[in-house]
């Protein structure tokens, strides 16, 4: 790395973050009365502060999120992926298909 590139690249203060995981509420409707059936918990993680853009994360950044029992990896879209699974595809990928639409 250069001098030059290093001063480009903000410091990240912290690089290992704590995060609880919490859940949402989804409020699940009947579709002709739109009266209350039940709601459901679903796991939810949030994310946010300045560290986000640091990190090159700016307002509006697509991310793909690889996701392994215990390990969550979130990086640009348009990122080379982190490693290179047996079989060349993620779980959940196909060999050759491109996420552009993102993790649903």
């Amino acid at each position: 790395m250069s001098h030059e590139s290093a001063k480009t690249q903000p410091t990240i203060a912290k690089p290992f973050r704590h995060l609880t995981v919490s859940y949402v509420r989804k409020r699940h409707e009947d579709r002709k009365t739109g009266r209350t059936l039940r709601y459901s918990r679903h796991a939810s993680l949030t994310m946010n502060g300045d560290w986000l853009e640091q990190a090159g994360f700016p307002t509006g950044t697509v991310v793909r999120v690889w996701v392994t029992r215990g390990r969550l990896i979130i990086e640009q879209a348009n990122a080379q992926p982190p490693f290179a699974p047996q079989g060349g595809a993620y779980a959940g990928e196909q060999p050759g298909h491109d996420e552009g639409s993102g993790p649903t």
